[in-house]
């Protein structure tokens, strides 16, 4: 196989007249949320689990510990095919 150099490539035409720059599209979100996690109700050792949930909430973990010192855990569900399919919050102190 010959490599070919850059310089023996055309360059791509240009197009004559003005072409508008289409508006950005903004994917919608994959899962509409069902319920909200209400981490703040659990006691020791007790859980919540989300079906259909992507990823645990780490920036609502995060506040949670930073302003009333409440730590949790978090574990995603994965389905044979690698996708998740929920997650499991359990409150640990």
């Amino acid at each position: 196989m010959t490599r070919i150099s850059n310089r023996n490539l055309p360059l791509l035409p240009i197009e004559p007249g003005t072409i508008p720059i289409p508006a950005l599209a903004i994917p919608k979100r994959a899962r509409t949320p069902h319920a909200r996690w209400g981490l703040e109700r659990l006691t020791l050792g007790q859980s919540v689990y989300m079906d259909g949930a992507q990823a645990h909430p780490k920036k609502l973990l995060f506040e949670i510990k930073k302003n009333r010192g409440i730590l949790f855990t978090a574990r995603t569900y994965w389905d044979e095919n690698g996708e998740p399919i929920g997650v499991r919050v359990w409150r640990v102190v």
